[in-house]
């Protein structure tokens, strides 16, 4: 028995010619040969190179999840991993919260009081249009007074001394 191969003629199987899929490894061992010096320091700085590379990126990574957060694009997105530059954001977000809660309620207890000042005001006749005008100058005059001392009192916790002297 004989093993011939593909072409009938040769003893050899033909797979053991086909020398195409070994091209790449052919070329890398010609280049070794050609000169190992060169061949050993590429792969060595090659490794080394690709090594810095991966620290140098981990770090910037590391220094941009810091500063900009997961999503450096969007300041206190929501699910963020908070950065640096997205606390002053998220501190004056929580702020305006408290403040349109605060304001909500201070409203509705307004209107709440209006609803039985205008009713009462209503008994009063033709100067119903004159005790509802004077209800609603005096509030606007107390908001104003309030909202000059709130300015006021941040100023000072601010220390910015020259709105208050």
């Amino acid at each position: 028995m004989s093993a011939q191969g593909g072409d009938g003629g040769s003893p050899l199987p033909t797979w053991i010619f086909d020398l195409k899929p070994l091209a790449d490894f052919v070329g890398l061992i010609v280049d070794f040969a050609s000169d190992p010096r060169r061949f050993i320091l590429g792969a060595v700085l090659t490794t080394l190179l690709e090594g810095a590379f991966g620290v140098v990126s981990q770090f910037i990574d590391t220094v941009l999840l810091i500063f900009g957060g997961s999503q450096p694009a969007r300041f206190d997105a929501p699910g963020e991993t908070l950065g640096i530059a997205d606390i002053p954001v998220a501190i004056a977000g929580d702020i305006g919260g408290v403040g349109a809660s605060l304001g909500d309620a201070l409203i509705s207890t307004v209107r709440t009081i209006n609803g039985g000042i205008f009713e009462a005001a209503g008994a009063a006749g033709p100067f119903s249009p004159i005790v509802v005008t004077v209800v609603v100058t005096t509030e606007i005059v107390v908001a104003l007074v309030v909202f000059r001392r709130i300015v006021y009192v941040v100023a000072d916790l601010l220390q910015l001394g020259g709105l208050t002297e």
